[in-house]
């Protein structure tokens, strides 16, 4: 194997542990933002919209967390 094949490997490495990263980090971030979701609606009474307002949740994501809570 070639120094330049070996470049485009680690480089390509690299790339793949960048992007599992960062899907790990948003899959904690999400499964958090769940936590906190079912925390407030069970402690606080609150339905599922009230509790993603009360977490100031985009209302285009209110559908996404509404099926990951089925």
């Amino acid at each position: 194997m070639c120094d330049y094949s070996l470049g485009v490997y680690d480089r390509g490495v690299e790339k793949g542990i960048a992007q599992g990263m960062a899907q790990g980090m948003a899959q904690g971030i999400e499964n958090a933002k769940l936590a906190d979701i079912m925390s407030i609606m069970k402690n606080l009474g609150m339905s599922l919209d009230k509790a993603l307002e009360a977490l100031n949740v985009p209302k285009s994501d209110y559908a996404k967390y509404e099926e990951l809570l089925k």
